[in-house]
């Protein structure tokens, strides 16, 4: 008989106490209170131990964050060709200029890149080729 091997941690602690569980059982059974005793412990630090393998994923998120820092990125947009030239929609909304974001991010790299999405979602731009999209980051 093939037994699954669970893959995450979460699910090695729920196997631990499922396993823990039985044996309590059995053991009650058995009338072996002292051995009972010490299962119901094992179970009690076991829930600790599911309960930190769940809050794994918040704990990672404040590491990343506290490694993080804040940096200003200016998102400068030229024209590269002439206006008559654009497309309708790059005519009226005319997307020249420089953007300043606030960014919180673990490189410049990701700064810059976050910067970006984010003036691609509220500046439109219809033919990318038509601009120079530039970016500058200070921390």
């Amino acid at each position: 008989m093939t037994q699954l091997k669970p893959e995450t941690a979460i699910q090695r602690v729920q196997l631990a106490i499922y396993h823990l569980r039985q044996a309590r059982e059995l053991l009650k059974e058995a009338k072996a209170p002292k051995a009972t005793a010490k299962v119901r412990l094992a179970l009690t630090s076991t829930g600790g131990a599911l309960r930190h393998a769940e809050n794994e994923p918040y704990r990672a998120a404040r590491r990343v964050a506290r490694r993080s820092q804040t940096y200003l990125v200016t998102v400068g947009c030229d024209a590269v060709v002439p206006m008559e030239e654009r497309h309708p929609i790059d005519q009226d909304e005319d997307p020249t200029g420089e953007q300043v974001y606030t960014i919180r991010a673990a490189s410049p790299e990701e700064a810059a890149e976050r910067a970006l999405d984010e003036f691609h979602s509220t500046v439109p731009i219809k033919v990318l080729d038509d601009f120079e999209i530039t970016t500058e980051v200070t921390p």
